[in-house]
C-alpha cells in the first residue's frame, strides 16, 4: 500500500469547508482523511509528503465540453470558423492515442482532472481501434472522462435532404459528396449503437463513463434520437 500526505496553505474541500494549513491523507491514490496539517501528521505516517506553505490544495477542475484534441486546430493547419464549416476541415493524420495523451497532459497541467470528450470520428473504417486508443490514453493518464462518440446521419451538407443537395451540384462535386457519404456510412446507426454498447461493457467504470453523443438534432434521424 502506498500512502501520501498532501498539504498546503489552504485546503478546499468544498464551498463550505476551507481549512487553513490543511492536509489530505491518501492511500493507494484514494483520499481517506482530511484535516489540519497538525491533525493529519499526528494521525498518520506516510511514505511521501507533498506540498508547501504556498500551495493551494483543492478538488480538480472539470472541463464540461471538449473534443479531446491535444494539438489545436491552428497547429493542424486550420483556423476556427463557423460550426457548419468545421465539419469539412481536413487535418494531417494524428495518432489518436498520442493526441489524447497530450490533451491529458495539458488538462492536468491546468488542474483539470475530469473532462467531457465529445468525439468526432476521424477514421470511420477503423472506429473500434480509434475509440479504444483514446480510452486507453485516458486510463493511463488517470484523467476521468465522460466519453461520447458522435452520430451524424442526415442533413450532412446543408439543413435539408442530402440527395436533393447533391443532385443540384456539378458532376465533379456530386462524386465528391457521394464519396463522403459512403465513407460516413461505414459508421452508421447500427455500428454506432453497437460501438456504444460495446465500449460501455469494456470501459464503463468510476474513471470512464460512456455516453451517447448525437451531433445535433438536425443531423440525426428522429428514430435514432428516440432510440437514444
Amino acid at each position: 500500500m502506498s500512502t501520501k500526505i498532501l498539504y498546503g496553505k489552504y485546503l478546499i474541500i468544498n464551498a463550505n469547508i476551507v481549512i487553513p494549513s490543511g492536509a489530505l491523507y491518501i492511500e493507494n491514490d484514494k483520499v481517506v482523511d482530511y484535516g489540519s496539517y497538525q491533525e493529519i501528521t499526528g494521525r498518520y505516517k506516510a511514505d511521501l509528503t507533498l506540498g508547501s506553505s504556498e500551495t493551494l490544495v483543492m478538488p480538480g477542475f472539470v472541463n464540461a465540453h471538449s473534443h479531446g484534441k491535444g494539438l489545436t486546430d491552428f497547429q493542424r493547419g486550420q483556423i476556427d470558423n463557423t460550426l457548419e464549416t468545421w465539419k469539412w476541415r481536413r487535418y494531417p493524420p494524428v495518432d489518436p492515442y498520442l493526441d489524447t495523451r497530450w490533451a491529458c497532459v495539458k488538462l492536468l497541467e491546468n488542474g483539470v482532472t475530469t473532462t467531457m470528450h465529445n468525439h468526432g470520428l476521424i477514421q470511420p473504417d477503423a472506429y473500434e481501434d480509434e475509440f479504444i486508443s483514446i480510452l486507453e490514453a485516458y486510463k493511463e493518464s488517470r484523467v476521468r472522462v465522460a466519453f461520447a462518440p458522435t452520430l451524424n446521419t442526415e442533413n450532412v451538407f446543408t439543413y435539408g435532404a442530402d440527395v436533393d443537395f447533391i443532385n443540384s451540384l456539378p458532376l465533379k462535386l456530386q462524386i465528391t459528396c457521394r464519396d463522403i457519404l459512403k465513407q460516413m456510412a461505414l459508421f452508421g446507426e447500427k455500428e454506432y449503437f453497437e460501438a456504444v454498447h460495446s465500449l460501455h461493457r469494456l470501459y464503463n467504470s468510476q474513471q470512464v463513463q460512456i455516453m451517447y453523443g448525437p451531433l445535433a438534432p438536425q443531423w440525426v434521424r428522429r428514430e435514432a434520437l428516440q432510440e437514444i
